[in-house]
């Protein structure tokens, strides 16, 4: 296995070398140079937090169809679910500002935790997400929405990973001080996986030592022990984000009370307090499962119990407290709940019919549920068609109403402020945005302009502004005639990001470094003429008038 495929492969994740921070375990996934040069900053304040549903999902038993109960009342030897449906008086029913909402549509009765966050505005719901010819493999699938691919598409990135690729370009030689991406778990996410490497980390909570001490044998001097130390040399390097993460977890704290025995609920928590410390990742995947129903979906006896609803249960309660939790946040940067979105990914729904041992087996589409204040209180789609008119009988699957692309291409559009040119490169689809007229976001194709947000939410990062707070800041020379340009008076220890553009709004440069490289000089190869040159860090934003002879 050579360095580049171990990197790919998670690293330290894979290996199982954690670090524990105060009870929090980590595991590096990048390369030894990787931690040598900590200058990179995140493009966004805004952060996305996927909550992935291991074992694909029955959204039948989660948003409820009773519009459609006449054929699902059926048995199960009629194509029907009768032997796991939910009684539909017992149905949650959808209120917004104290008037029903959704007739004929409900959630599940274990999760009054999420009708609650609907009735408050912060639930929204995307109904049938899929994608054309789908995989019924757990591992292929998981592959296929991670990566953000056409389902006869092999592709060894991930949609996150390659978002973080394109914003650090450098990231092997220029890192970020504050690491990327985390997963909390052993092991690191595929979605974050970049060309060369696994752009984000593992946290794990566990009590567990396993620092790998400094005191070992010396590495032979052959290919082994070559590559046994490049994995010491990631192990000891590791220390530099275990540093960040242990301040940002010692400064962070929880308000909201998390319940007890919920794994979900747990990792949220340290999600929550992560942000809370100020962390400077953007993105943050939990695990939940296992929702690979088979059997013993439902309790015989009653239905409204079982093994999907404990999920279903903890799954509610767990996303309530984080959001009660970020209500009750605010850090340097601003309020936590608005700085955040949650989204629910699973590889796959489930049948229609009910199997016959109170389970559901492998489907194809299924609800998403996206999360946080700035969320459309909605549910965006109808409610799935049950009976095939043509055939004279209930439909042997689920139709696909929307492309999950379409979910993440809006999410990279509206939150974090990218162009349809940019999305379209990510995603590897033409994606339509709402500019020219006749675009259907019901036509199966893929759009960036879902509605997932409320009306008064701008893609503009209010809290980033031109301010006096940088007016102590100098660029020169200016003119410069070689087009290498230095800032005095930048803030050693903070992060920035500088753009350049032309008169005529021509984006020419773009890179994210630290005060001091900004102070040293910053080659930026531009041609003769009048440019604007954009300072910004985490809070605030200032523009220079630069001119290169």
């Amino acid at each position: 296995m050579n360095r580049r495929h171990f990197l790919k492969q998670g690293g330290l994740g894979a290996l199982g070398l954690p670090v524990v921070l105060n009870g929090i375990s980590f595991n590096s996934l990048a390369n030894s140079k990787l931690m040598q040069a900590l200058s990179a900053v995140t493009a966004t304040d805004r952060i996305l937090v996927l909550i992935q549903l291991h074992g694909g999902n029955d959204g039948l038993n989660m948003v409820i169809p009773t519009s459609e109960y006449s054929y699902l009342s059926q048995s199960s030897n009629s194509g029907g679910r009768a032997d796991i449906l939910i009684d539909e008086n017992a149905v949650l029913q959808f209120m917004y500002n104290g008037v029903q909402q959704h007739a004929g549509t409900g959630l599940h009765p274990a999760m009054q935790a999420l009708s609650n966050l609907y009735t408050d505005g912060h639930l929204g719901i995307i109904q049938g997400v899929g994608y054309p010819n789908p995989s019924f493999s757990h591992f292929r699938a998981t592959d296929i929405v991670l990566s953000g691919s056409d389902s006869n598409v092999y592709e060894d990135t991930g949609w996150i990973g390659r978002y973080l690729n394109n914003e650090h370009p450098n990231y092997a030689t220029t890192p970020p001080a504050d690491p990327l991406a985390i997963t909390i778990g052993a092991i690191g996410s595929n979605v974050y996986n970049g060309p060369d490497m696994n752009m984000g980390i593992a946290v794990q909570n566990s009590q567990t030592t396993g620092y790998l001490s400094g005191n070992v044998d010396i590495a032979p001097n052959n290919l082994y022990g070559y590559e046994l130390t490049h994995i010491r040399n990631i192990a000891q390097q590791s220390n530099t984000y275990a540093t960040a993460i242990s301040n940002a977890y010692n400064n962070g704290g929880n308000v909201a009370t998390y319940p007890a025995n919920n794994p979900l609920a747990q990792q949220l928590q340290t999600v929550a307090r992560l942000i809370k410390g100020d962390l400077g990742s953007n993105f943050y995947m939990v695990n939940m499962g296992s929702f690979d129903t088979h059997d013993g979906q439902v309790n015989a006896s009653d239905p409204t119990t079982g093994w999907h609803a404990n999920l279903l249960g903890q799954l509610s309660e767990a996303i309530a407290a984080f959001m009660t939790d970020l209500g009750s946040m605010s850090n340097s940067v601003g309020a936590m709940d608005e700085r955040v979105l949650g989204l629910t990914v699973s590889e796959f729904g489930r049948t229609i019919n009910a199997n016959g041992n109170h389970g559901t087996d492998h489907g194809t589409t299924a609800p998403m549920l996206l999360f946080g204040k700035h969320v459309n209180p909605d549910i965006l789609g109808s409610n799935p068609t049950i009976w095939d008119a043509s055939q004279g009988a209930i439909k042997d699957d689920l139709d696909m109403q929307f492309d999950f692309r379409s979910v993440y291409g809006s999410i990279f559009h509206q939150w974090f402020n990218l162009s349809t040119p940019v999305v379209d490169s990510l995603l590897n689809k033409s994606f339509q945005d709402g500019s020219q007229p006749g675009q259907d976001i019901f036509d199966g194709g893929f759009h960036c302009n879902l509605p997932l947000f409320k009306s008064t939410f701008t893609p503009i990062i209010s809290s980033i502004k031109d301010s006096a707070a940088l007016s102590n800041v100098v660029l020169y020379p200016n003119p410069t005639s070689d087009g290498v340009i230095r800032f005095k008076e930048v803030t050693l220890g903070t992060q920035y990001e500088v753009a350049i553009t032309t008169t005529a709004g021509q984006e020419v440069f773009r890179q994210k470094m630290a005060a001091s490289a900004l102070a040293a000089g910053l080659d930026c190869d531009l041609s003769s003429g009048s440019y604007t040159v954009s300072l910004q860090n985490k809070t605030h934003q200032r523009n220079f008038a630069l001119q290169v002879l």
